[in-house]
């Protein structure tokens, strides 16, 4: 059925590709954070434009050498599986939410679909079509089952007020209002399985929307309380590694001020060779 499928796709996805993906995207969003920091104090007044191919040089070494720590992906590959596992819908707004998350999840895929054929075939006949298209037997049918759910609600609901109960909130049908629901289709010539009545999709788009925020929650903390010392750490190492390379630091640090310092360096030591030179003379005599 719908849940084995779902259930055997998501394991194997939590398992391998999903907390690998999710490492990925953190380390992309850190590293770009920490250029769009540099990038935005360039941009300042105040800025001293000297050390820009400095800094944006150990950007890139930061990109090639960062690693994620690999404990955290073993955290997050567990709590990931965790959540995906999980098909008890707590209450209405997270139901109302799952549904405007497949909602728009739906909506931009069509969108993208749409604008793919249009840009394959002629739009006046794809548009043509469109309009000529009328509801599929499918679609009829699923607008009649939720005006028999919506009576199941309303059931729930003054059984509630009589009972003091909470039956609202049930995300699934119990076995009296599943046969209640098919036979009031039935009466309408309409035969559908329990599968059809049941809703998996929203339940199955609340689990990857409730799996997208505790793995954004996830990342976040592991941003904030590991990868960001570790990036600090690899900054410095990766400064005393060019500090040793005199041919590297002359590529990154240009301009008349560098070449001025550099002189200045050069007069100075020749400065000092005159001093020397002027003593020995004295302490010859």
């Amino acid at each position: 059925g719908f849940n084995t499928t779902v259930d055997v796709k998501l394991q194997q996805w939590a398992e391998k590709e999903l907390p690998r993906q999710c490492v990925h995207i953190g380390h992309l969003v850190l590293l770009d954070e920490f250029q769009g920091l540099i990038e935005r104090e360039q941009k300042k007044s105040s800025y001293d434009s000297i050390t820009n191919d400095l800094k944006m040089h150990v950007v890139q070494a930061c990109r090639s050498r960062h690693q994620w720590d690999s404990k955290a992906l073993d955290s997050l590959r567990v709590i990931q599986s965790q959540a995906l596992q999980d098909r008890n819908v707590p209450d209405k707004q997270q139901w109302e939410s799952a549904t405007k998350f497949m909602e728009n999840v739906l909506r931009k895929e069509l969108e993208h679909e749409e604008s793919e054929l249009l840009s394959n075939i002629n739009q006046s006949s794809w548009k043509k079509l469109i309009g000529l298209q009328r509801s599929t037997i499918e679609e009829k049918y699923r607008q009649q089952c939720v005006k028999e759910l919506d009576k199941v609600l309303m059931s729930r609901q003054q059984l509630d007020q009589t009972t003091k109960a909470n039956q609202v909130l049930r995300s699934i049908l119990d076995q009296d209002e599943l046969t209640t629901v098919k036979k009031n289709l039935q009466a309408q010539k309409i035969d559908v399985s329990n599968e059809f009545l049941d809703c998996h999709e929203v339940v199955f788009f609340w689990r990857l929307k409730r799996m997208i925020e505790i793995t954004s929650n996830a990342i976040r903390q592991q941003i904030s309380n590991i990868e960001t010392r570790r990036l600090e750490r690899e900054v410095k190492d990766i400064l005393d590694d060019f500090s040793g390379d005199e041919t590297l630091k002359a590529n990154l640090l240009k301009g008349k001020r560098v070449d001025l310092a550099e002189e200045l360096k050069r007069v100075r030591q020749v400065q000092e060779k005159l001093e020397e030179f002027i003593e020995a003379l004295n302490t010859e005599k």
